[in-house]
């Protein structure tokens, strides 16, 4: 879909009366666009503010400076940053150029304002309705989690608040409208559309009685917009101390400057993070934090049931070189901790043996990517498979069944959810010294990564696909979860 820069729809056969299209902003998400849209042929290139990408390459696209908009006549402009709208506006108006910004078809903006207004009339209705309130980035944990409560709890004692401001991934969409339909208890309080004034998704939802009479309220990340942190920090300076955040990822590094810390994670009555986590929490943001087991990797019942066939056709305990592939799975996402080239050193062993290293690159850092999938070829060739579109979950889980190894050089702590699941199911797995400590409370057992210099291809292969009863496994680290999760819910915090 095509909007203008009042949030009013744009037909796409505007598209024709232009010689020449440019997007605005060096995104991933500008591929998704043009293959929607069908203007492989007309796009230009790409411009950015940000002058260190002047000059470089995205998905084939050259990315030039912002200024040469004032060499173009006749084109438009399409940008995906519409968080972004008027830094966007700014610059495109400075040369008298017409921007549209772009949001997949799935995203239906008018249903989206009708299922929070029905949200809110039940909750009018019933003030007491939401004991539970999550707030989530638009990420994919927010399906895992939320099926596991719909499976162990009563789902209607939780809200599910999405922060869509920093969007990225769009195909949690379908799942939203789904649950939706069905549950009326996931509402978009920071729509993608939300800097258009009049379009805001949450314009006049006065939602601090919902805050108000929940019991907790659980923080599940800190990457959040602009409106998310500025609703949260009115929200934590008079209810922080039932505040909860969860913290899994990156969000535990940032600055003492960031809003988020300043303005809410400071205030916030507890923190649950992982053991390695905790120092930098308590000495960096002064809250207190406690040891969290839990994880975001729940399998929902459904893939279990596909699982169950899949593991039944397994030869368990054998090894497999001599009758299909070796499956390598390196790395979880394009980040430079994740140390992508010194792995493919260590594998590089084995480039003339039958193995095929799967790298999952489908988030992260578009250039750091791109040195990892150049140097993985140029070792592996053809065996280097770069994963770089997002996969659904059940997808995914079944290619991480079909792994026989597990390499992840990574130099800090990411990947839990997976780590977790790979190590239930029993597959072999390589991390450095440092974070095999760091996971080994969290029951992720791992081999130390240097021994792979030492093994030959046929110790190195018989180490693959050893586990008994896989399926009970999910089954028992799935109840384990939830009842972590049931701590955490179930947890004594002050009123305010």
């Amino acid at each position: 879909m095509l909007w203008d820069k009042t949030g009013n729809k744009v037909s796409e056969t505007i598209l024709g009366r232009y010689d020449a299209i440019i997007f605005y902003g060096a995104s991933t998400r500008n591929k998704y666009a043009i293959q929607n849209l069908g203007i492989q042929e007309k796009v230009l290139y790409f411009i950015d503010s940000d002058s260190s990408k002047n000059g470089t390459e995205l998905d084939g696209y050259m990315i030039y400076s912002t200024e040469k908009l004032a060499q173009e006549k006749n084109i438009l402009i399409i940008s995906v940053l519409a968080n972004h709208e008027d830094d966007v506006l700014q610059i495109t108006n400075r040369y008298n150029q017409i921007c549209l910004f772009y949001a997949p078809e799935n995203y239906d903006f008018e249903n989206a304002m009708v299922d929070n207004k029905s949200i809110m009339q039940d909750f009018e209705k019933n003030t007491k309705k939401y004991k539970y309130v999550h707030i989530f980035a638009n990420m994919i944990f927010i399906q895992h989690f939320y099926q596991m409560i719909e499976e162990n709890d009563n789902i209607q004692d939780h809200l599910f608040l999405m922060d869509w401001g920093n969007c990225k991934e769009f195909y949690l969409y379908d799942f939203i409208c789904d649950r939706n339909r069905k549950n009326k208890n996931i509402l978009i309080f920071d729509d993608i559309f939300g800097c258009f004034g009049a379009r805001n998704i949450n314009q006049n939802l006065d939602l601090y009685p919902i805050f108000f009479y929940s019991s907790k309220i659980l923080l599940h990340s800190a990457f959040l917009g602009k409106k998310g942190v500025k609703m949260l920090s009115d929200i934590a300076d008079k209810m922080g101390e039932k505040m909860l955040w969860i913290c899994w990822g990156r969000d535990s590094c940032y600055s003492k400057e960031n809003p988020i810390v300043k303005n809410v994670l400071t205030k916030v009555g507890n923190a649950y993070a992982s053991v390695a986590r905790i120092p930098y929490i308590q000495s960096a943001y002064g809250i207190l934090a406690k040891r969290f087991y839990a994880t975001y990797n729940y399998i929902n019942k459904e893939e279990i049931a596909l699982f169950e066939s899949a593991f039944a056709c397994d030869d368990k305990n054998e090894c497999r070189t001599d009758k299909i592939t070796l499956n390598v799975l390196l790395g979880h996402s394009a980040y430079e901790y994740g140390n992508h080239n010194y792995g493919i050193q260590l594998l590089e062993r084995y480039r003339d043996e039958n193995i095929t290293i799967y790298c999952p690159l489908a988030y992260g850092i578009k250039e750091y990517a791109n040195e990892v999938i150049k140097r993985g070829k140029e070792v592996f060739g053809n065996k280097f498979i770069p994963l770089l579109e997002f996969m659904e979950p059940n997808k995914y889980y079944e290619l991480l069944n079909k792994m026989d190894i597990i390499v992840f050089p990574m130099t800090a702590q990411a990947a839990g959810t997976q780590l977790t699941y790979l190590s239930t199911i029993g597959k072999k797995i390589y991390l450095t010294s440092e974070m095999i400590h760091v996971f080994y409370p969290h029951q992720i057992h791992a081999e130390e990564l240097e021994h792979i210099r030492d093994m030959s291809f046929e110790e190195f292969a018989r180490t693959a696909n050893k586990t008994d009863h896989p399926i009970e496994k999910i089954k028992k680290k799935n109840r384990d979860m939830y009842e972590e999760w049931q701590k955490i819910l179930d947890s004594k915090t002050k009123h305010f």
